[in-house]
């Protein structure tokens, strides 16, 4: 039988071997496989000369260290709470070879969803015919994922590329997503996002305070992270400071179009407040804001708490004090949970 695998009539092609190859360094590898042939194909040949005994057949080896680094490593589309709502990642690549590779596709798994049915939309968008030079990071493309089915969902997408080798010209992308609808909306309507006030209140040190309730719409349980103010569809974070004197904040006040004031978003109100140049402050002093960006300071925020679906509470407390201009404004509210971050518009009116 093995004679017989090994006999090539005159014009057959057939597989005689298989050739594995491993390096420990990448580069380029120049190698020949020798194949000797026995008497009767040299007399097939029509000749016996020592020539024609061995056929030499050369392998040419590329070795490409690391490969391709996936940035991110998995696509991670994080919480989607609306059935209408679609999220991109954009997708890079690192070539960690010492040669280009050139993208051909890419195409997308679906997952899914809980009860065997068609879990939610996923599609990618590569730019086929890319180029990775080696070590540069190349954006190729992005991936959607549309909130259409709740639940949890985890497949890859499949990148292929020329890269040579077993398995190589295939690279899988896991992706992870969690669809839950719902969100976190004030429990007595948007009206408690609008504050609204005459000039003269342009003078009362305290401004307008109110305490906001929320109601958790989700059908999971919701824990509050932290709080923060934004320029509406800027993207621009801004917070309160514990290092604030009251002759700062007022100045701070009476600027309020110079913009936002970087700082953490996450600081405790059990953080001490300190004046330039002065001593602790005594523990009766007023705790630093959370958050605040302009006319608008978020005084407190329930971090850490726990809403049960369908359960309002009392979350937080807002401040709206405008300066004696005539202002309108209107900034993003925005509260971090561990399912998803929720957004709503406070406006204040002044004059």
């Amino acid at each position: 039988a093995a004679q017989a695998a090994w006999y090539l009539e005159a014009g057959d092609e057939r597989t005689i071997c298989h050739v594995s190859f491993s390096a420990a360094a990448s580069g380029r590898y120049v190698g020949f496989v020798h194949v000797t042939m026995d008497l009767r194909t040299d007399l097939a040949l029509g000749t016996t000369s020592q020539a024609v005994r061995e056929a030499i057949i050369p392998v040419d080896v590329q070795v490409v260290r690391g490969g391709l680094r996936r940035i991110p490593s998995i696509i991670d589309f994080g919480t989607i709470s609306r059935a209408n709502e679609y999220v991109r990642v954009p997708l890079y690549v690192v070539n960690e070879g010492v040669v280009p590779i050139q993208v051909i596709d890419g195409f997308a798994k679906p997952a899914p969803a809980a009860d065997g049915g068609q879990g939610p939309d996923m599609f990618t968008h590569v730019e086929r015919g890319t180029v990775l030079p080696p070590g540069q990071t190349v954006h190729i493309g992005d991936a959607w994922l549309g909130g259409t089915v709740e639940g949890h969902f985890r497949s890859a997408m499949r990148l292929r590329t020329n890269a040579t080798g077993a398995g190589a010209s295939r690279t899988p992308w896991p992706w992870q997503a969690r669809v839950a609808h719902g969100g976190l909306e004030p429990a007595n309507g948007f009206e408690d996002l609008v504050f609204d006030t005459p000039a003269a209140y342009a003078a009362r040190p305290e401004g307008t305070v109110r305490t906001l309730e929320l109601v958790n719409r989700f059908a999971l349980p919701v824990t509050i992270l932290g709080v923060r103010l934004e320029l509406l569809n800027s993207g621009a974070r801004a917070v309160g400071t514990a290092l604030r004197s009251k002759a700062g904040a007022a100045a701070s006040r009476e600027a309020e179009d110079d913009g936002p004031v970087s700082a953490d978003p996450r600081l405790r109100s059990t953080m001490s407040v300190h004046t330039p140049g002065s001593a602790e402050a005594p523990p009766d002093a007023p705790p630093p804001p959370v958050a605040q960006l302009r006319a608008f300071t978020v005084e407190w925020f329930a971090q850490g708490e726990t809403l049960e679906p369908g359960e309002r509470r009392a979350l937080l407390r807002v401040r709206y004090h405008p300066s004696s201009q005539r202002t309108i404004q209107v900034l993003d509210l925005v509260v971090d949970t561990d399912l998803a971050e929720a957004r709503m518009p406070l406006h204040g009116y002044h004059g």
